[in-house]
């Protein structure tokens, strides 16, 4: 067979036993290189497909699905909400802390109430606490002045300080808004209107031992208060001692300071309270 297989082939004529063996060892030999050559090639493909795929660029990467899309929008969306939510958070903790704080109490205005306006109320000695240093230098000279004469003495109540020689009224004391005002026991029909020492008539019925009153503004009503205090200690026959001046001088205390101490009340006052306190006193 393998004679008639190699004459056709190869066009040789085989023979003998040792030409038939060397054909089969040769065709075993081919049929061996055949097969390893299958081998690798099987092989060699995979490695191939390997190195295309790490070779290819993102552009051709597939696309992922729709489902793996939308669950990363939904976990961008929930990041994204929850720094807003930490801006926000930072942003009203501030609010918040100045919300926390109490409110300031205005002091010397009306406030609205449900019931009318709400006024502090404040005694003699409180408004010369507030008011400046000048208005008090001046309450100190008239002081000392007053209480340089024989038998003066003097006592405060809530709207005024009154200065006394036994049961004879020298002088009160007290405010009108934030101006310093000086009651005499003068007639102010005394002087004519056209005077620097015209004094205005005082009606209150518990001001009827002084009945004039003069309002000291500046330094020309300042000494104008003095010749006048002058005239009536001459007139109710005062007569002068040798009195050491002292120091009167109050330093300034807040509102609420004057309330813990007493010296300030809170009152509310019905609109039509309100109306008559503005229209006598003046928004003070």
């Amino acid at each position: 067979m393998l004679g008639i297989l190699a004459d056709s082939i190869f066009g040789t004529h085989v023979d003998s036993i040792a030409d038939i063996l060397f054909w089969i060892v040769l065709a075993q030999v081919l049929l061996f290189a055949a097969v390893e050559v299958c081998i690798v090639i099987l092989l060699r493909r995979p490695k191939d497909a390997d190195q295309s795929t790490e070779q290819r660029s993102p552009e051709q990467s597939p696309a992922p699905s729709g489902d793996v899309a939308a669950s990363v929008a939904a976990e961008q969306v929930a990041a994204e909400q929850v720094v807003s939510e930490q801006i926000s958070a930072e942003q009203v903790a501030p609010q918040q802390q100045e919300a926390a704080q109490p409110a300031p109490i205005l002091v010397d205005t009306a406030d609205s109430h449900e019931a009318g306006v709400l006024r502090y109320d404040k005694s003699f000695v409180a408004r010369l606490i507030q008011s400046d240093d000048w208005l008090k230098d001046r309450y100190n000279v008239l002081k000392n002045e007053l209480l340089s004469y024989k038998g003066v003495k003097c006592r405060y109540n809530w709207k005024r300080e009154t200065f006394k020689a036994g049961k004879k009224y020298v002088a009160r004391l007290l405010f009108r808004g934030k101006t310093l005002c000086v009651l005499y026991p003068l007639d102010p029909e005394t002087y004519p209107a056209d005077s620097a020492y015209r004094a205005e008539a005082v009606n209150a019925p518990t001001l009827t031992d002084t009945p004039s009153m003069y309002r000291i503004r500046n330094e020309k009503h300042f000494k104008v208060a003095l010749a006048l205090l002058n005239a009536t200690a001459r007139e109710l026959g005062l007569t002068r001692t040798a009195r050491i001046p002292e120091d009167y001088y109050m330093p300034y205390e807040g509102t609420l300071q004057l309330i813990e101490r007493g010296l300030v009340k809170r009152k509310i006052k019905s609109a039509s309270e309100e109306a008559i306190f503005t229209r006598k006193n003046g928004d003070d």
